[in-house]
């Protein structure tokens, strides 16, 4: 998993008003080939939406962004985000596996106790009550 971390300037003071954020957006996708060499990319939402928050006409003109590659994709975040952290957390593996099959199979049995538990309850409280059939006939 490689990492880099760049800051893009994008020049928008020239373009039309009223499509600066555009702009901006297919400038930034031209700076991410151009610094990562890769086609196969994915923007973030965060990064996204702070090219947006200002509205189409108020593009930030520069911006510092992060990309990682996984395997064949790339994927581009805003420096610092949070959408990034969690990204990262995701694909760290743990040190120790051994300590963690364990952990996570005293997890699932602690779980299957306390459903089994759950189920015996619930089934105690719902007795069902039937009412006794009586014969509605009359004598004739």
């Amino acid at each position: 998993m490689n990492e880099k971390t760049v800051r893009v300037g994008i020049d928008v003071k020239a373009k039309n008003t009223k499509r600066k954020a555009t702009f901006a957006i297919r400038e930034l996708k031209r700076q991410v080939f151009k610094h990562f060499r890769s086609n196969d990319f994915v923007l973030d939402n965060e990064l996204n939406s702070y090219f947006w928050k200002e509205g189409k006409s108020n593009a930030p003109s520069k911006v510092s962004i992060t990309g990682v590659e996984d395997k064949d994709k790339l994927y581009v975040f805003l420096e610092g985000s949070e959408a990034y952290k969690a990204f990262k957390k995701s694909k760290e593996k743990p040190k120790d596996k051994k300590a963690a099959k364990k952990t996570d199979k005293k997890e699932v049995t602690a779980k299957k106790e306390v459903k089994t538990e759950v189920k015996a309850e619930t089934k105690k409280e719902t007795k069902k009550i039937v009412p006794k059939k009586t014969d509605k006939k009359s004598d004739k």
